[in-house]
């Protein structure tokens, strides 16, 4: 099994023509930011954290895009720390 993350696209005329992995998500970014790849595709909130990281001033995530079924992630936090609870779902739902 390989450790590389399937990431970088070089998009023409809306066709993918080559498709990229990079060791990690940060490697994606950079060659997007570089110019080696014209777009990256991972987990949203994985790319909007890259958005507010680089406060919106080179990325942006295409809305309603999807790529395949979604996937639901669950975060253990515990019991007694509620209020960072409801605070960790709301910014991750904004």
């Amino acid at each position: 099994m390989s450790d590389l993350i399937p990431c970088g696209l070089a998009l023409v005329a809306g066709s993918i023509i080559h498709n990229q992995s990079m060791p990690a998500a940060q490697d994606c970014i950079k060659a997007l930011q570089t110019g080696q790849v014209t777009a990256v595709s991972t987990d949203q909130v994985i790319l909007y954290g890259f958005v507010h990281q680089d406060a919106g001033q080179t990325l942006e995530v295409v809305p309603d895009v999807t790529i395949g079924s979604p996937n639901y992630y669950g975060v253990r936090i515990n019991k007694s720390h509620r209020p960072d609870c409801k605070k960790l779902a709301d910014d991750i739902q904004n």
